[in-house]
């Protein structure tokens, strides 16, 4: 038993390092804005529980995990997203951007994005500073066409250096 709880904590850790290091390190190394998607921001939390449980099992650490999962799943169906490293003006003219090249219409109204016919908003949920952001990226799933904008415009922003992130 001993040995698959180790086997599981190394394993866990390294995916937890591998996500990081692919998702986050690689653009800060590189000098670009970071741009971490629901999906990736929710395997990390997940993961980090996970791997906490591992290391020091016992009832505290199994629901801590478990409260990391449960967060995990909120973050992935509220599709939060978290960039850093440009103002959220910067952020909003990449997406209508995007959406302009998809042929989608978008109409910026403050700190939110609306395009696609009222199917995709990108709101600011929580500033976290003047270049850094939690932002809820809202479109249903399935329509293959707004699944494409969150892909481009995840690019997008990765491209941008922070030196060019007014």
């Amino acid at each position: 038993m001993e040995f698959a709880r180790v086997g599981g904590l190394a394993l866990g850790a390294a995916w937890l390092v591998w996500t990081l290091y692919r998702h986050v390190g690689v653009y800060l190394a590189r000098g670009r804005v970071l741009a971490v998607t629901a999906p990736v921001l929710a395997r990390v939390v997940a993961l980090a529980g996970l791997v906490v449980a591992l290391a020091a099992p016992g009832l505290v650490t199994w629901s801590a995990a478990g409260a990391a999962i449960a967060i995990a799943l909120v973050v992935r169906l509220a599709q939060v997203w978290v960039v850093a490293g440009a103002p959220i003006e910067r952020v909003l003219e990449r997406a209508e951007l995007v959406l302009r090249g998809m042929s989608l219409s978008s109409e910026v109204a403050g700190r939110s994005l609306e395009g696609a016919d009222g199917r995709l908003r990108i709101t600011v949920t929580v500033p976290l500073g003047r270049r850094a952001q939690l932002l809820r990226v809202r479109s249903p799933r399935g329509i293959k066409k707004l699944d494409l904008f969150r892909a481009n415009l995840r690019k997008f922003l990765l491209a941008i250096g922070r030196g060019e992130a007014r």
